[in-house]
């Protein structure tokens, strides 16, 4: 079931009102070419009656995958995600979407406060990775190289789609701007060896104390000041 409400939205650029249909819910197993339209940035986007000029409607966003049984919420307004309430968000999701009330239990839910995190972890999800870990690395790589990559000023993208198998891309961007100022690689092999680490029962509760869930974010928990706790499964350098 996909979702869609009409809004009255003015233009960025001319201030002109317009009604637009805004997409609030994607179903990928209903409905892939909204997928498709959502990771190549065609998603609610507006091109304004009278000046012509385009703009991204970003509003809240449902991305559901019942097939991998996940589902990310996307709330660009949240100012507080310690509020999250995981039945609360399980009653939402199915209030949207009732084909999901059978297996809802089952689903694992995320928060993202953007559409670039939501594009992000689609594809991290996709790639059969750990977000977890991939967070992790980003937080390590904040943690060393604060002064290049400010995290109250930068944020770090994994990029999927580009990465090999030696080497996992980051992109550099700049928060306030959302300009894309750079790239940075990472062993996929350091990757395997912190998936391989944190398959244990020693060190798994801390990789989940660093991130509960659901909105799993490298640059919060740096932002935070959580102390730093897993030196010793470091084994690369970004490059």
């Amino acid at each position: 079931m996909n979702l869609e409400q009409t809004y009255k939205i003015k233009c960025p650029e001319c201030e002109t009102e317009q009604a637009v249909e805004v997409c609030q819910s994607i179903d990928a197993r209903q409905n892939p070419t909204l997928r498709e339209k959502l990771i190549h940035n065609d998603l609610n986007m507006v091109q304004c009656d009278n000046c012509e000029y385009k703009f991204r409607i970003d509003t809240p966003l449902l991305y559901t995958d019942p097939d991998k049984r996940i589902a990310i919420v996307c709330a660009p307004t949240v100012e507080n995600v310690s509020e999250y309430d995981d039945q609360a968000f399980r009653k939402y999701i199915v209030d949207i979407n009732p084909s999901l009330a059978s297996e809802i239990d089952r689903i694992q839910i995320y928060l993202v406060l953007s559409h670039s995190e939501l594009v992000e972890m689609v594809f991290i999800i996709e790639a059969g990775m750990d977000i977890r870990i991939v967070e992790y690395i980003k937080y390590l790589i904040y943690t060393r190289n604060a002064d290049k990559v400010d995290p109250s000023q930068k944020q770090l993208l994994f990029n999927a789609q580009d990465s090999t198998d030696e080497k996992l891309l980051f992109i550099v961007q700049d928060v306030e701007s959302r300009a894309l100022e750079g790239v940075l690689e990472y062993s996929r092999q350091a990757y395997l060896a912190f998936e391989e680490m944190f398959d244990s029962d020693e060190y798994t509760p801390d990789l989940y104390e660093l991130f509960p869930g659901p909105h799993i974010s490298a640059r919060n928990a740096w932002l935070e000041e959580i102390a730093p706790w897993g030196e010793q499964g470091q084994t690369e350098e970004p490059g």
